[in-house]
């Protein structure tokens, strides 16, 4: 797994109000953009969790956009990356595996 990758990022921690970030993880590039204050906007609640492995030709992202409070994204991404190293044995196996595996990975830590 030399050459893994990951990003993970949740809104209330850096907002982007009134700015337009960039970042990226490997060759994904995210783009990140909190809203205008001057159009009401006071918070930030999305999040994202990236991994990227080019060895293995695998990009897994989570995206999520969260409402009134961060505590339902910050819930989601925690409990897949807290699950990080089985989510990456699912990765690097063959297509064929990795989605019959994901779903009950997906099923399991719920």
């Amino acid at each position: 797994m030399s050459n893994y990758k990951e990003f993970k990022w949740f809104g209330n921690k850096q907002m982007y109000l009134n700015e337009i970030n960039l970042d990226n993880c490997d060759d994904i590039v995210i783009g990140r953009y909190g809203g205008n204050t001057d159009s009401g906007a006071e918070k930030n609640e999305d999040a994202v969790f990236i991994m990227s492995n080019k060895e293995f030709n695998w990009k897994f992202a989570m995206i999520l956009d969260a409402h009134t409070t961060i505590q339902s994204a910050n819930l989601v991404i925690n409990t897949v990356y807290n699950h990080k190293e089985k989510l990456l044995s699912i990765l690097n196996t063959t297509k064929k595996d990795m989605f019959k595996n994901l779903q009950s990975f997906f099923f399991e830590i719920i």
